[in-house]
């Protein structure tokens, strides 16, 4: 596996910057995905023109991702190396405060937003949280050719 990877990150408002970065090794709780294709969305702009509170610069945007797992990182049993996962806006909850103890997580006053709090998927990887994951399924129809669901 490379050392590196590419990765588009917004370095000011407004300016794109491609870039190698160091792979990183996912923490307690995270994986790595080997991205497979991520939408563009309008709050991606909004990452590009400092329009979200609690975003530092430099992160690459893009929430609307699809990829492979690569590595999990300790205490992830939930999910394995190879499994097509997809990953949203909303990256997970810091469990904290009283609206994420209650069940509110939306609510989050410290939510992880994929490519605003944590960088996103204008990458070739990235890490997420596990519990932010959704499962992606193969499908096979019953005249032998397969169709990605």
């Amino acid at each position: 596996m490379a050392s590196t990877y590419s990765a588009v990150e917004i370095s000011s408002p407004g300016v794109f910057t491609l870039v190698e970065r160091k792979v990183a090794v996912p923490g307690a709780g995270q994986v790595r995905i080997r991205l497979e294709a991520c939408g563009v969305c309008h709050s991606d702009a909004a990452t590009v023109e400092a329009q979200f509170p609690n975003l530092f610069y430099p992160r690459a945007p893009g929430h609307e991702v699809i990829g492979r797992i690569e590595a999990v990182g300790p205490g992830v049993t939930a999910w394995k190396v190879g499994q097509r996962v997809g990953v949203g806006f909303f990256g997970g909850e810091d469990g904290t405060r009283e609206a994420c103890r209650r069940g509110k997580t939306a609510y989050c006053q410290n939510a992880i937003m994929t490519g605003i709090t944590t960088d996103g998927g204008y990458a070739e990887t990235m890490i997420a949280e596990a519990r932010a994951l959704a499962l992606i399924l193969t499908l096979t129809n019953p005249f032998g050719a397969s169709a990605q669901g």
